[in-house]
């Protein structure tokens, strides 16, 4: 293993032990600790965000999609948007 390697780990390894002791510092029966409950909020709203945002593109293509007209040259572009977007 190189030098490199294992800074990345030894750096890894730092950063983990600092997250565990962060999430649960100050945690008891009662509730969850400050860090842990704003880390989880933080981790809904963005998840919330990139959501939304999946939305809005799905709108646009609906939109889109439905605007087009239907000629031989653009069979497939209906199944190759669905390829794509793995849907």
């Amino acid at each position: 293993m190189t030098e490199t390697e294992n800074g990345v780990k030894l750096r890894q390894a730092t950063l983990a032990s600092a997250f565990r002791n962060r999430m649960t510092e100050g945690q008891s029966y009662q509730g969850p600790n400050a860090y842990r409950k704003e880390f989880y909020k933080r981790v809904i709203q963005l998840a919330n965000d990139v959501s939304f945002r999946g939305f809005l593109i799905l709108a646009r293509m609906t939109i889109f999609k439905s605007s087009r007209k239907r000629t031989p040259g653009n069979r497939n572009w209906r199944s190759l948007t669905r390829k794509s977007l793995k849907i």
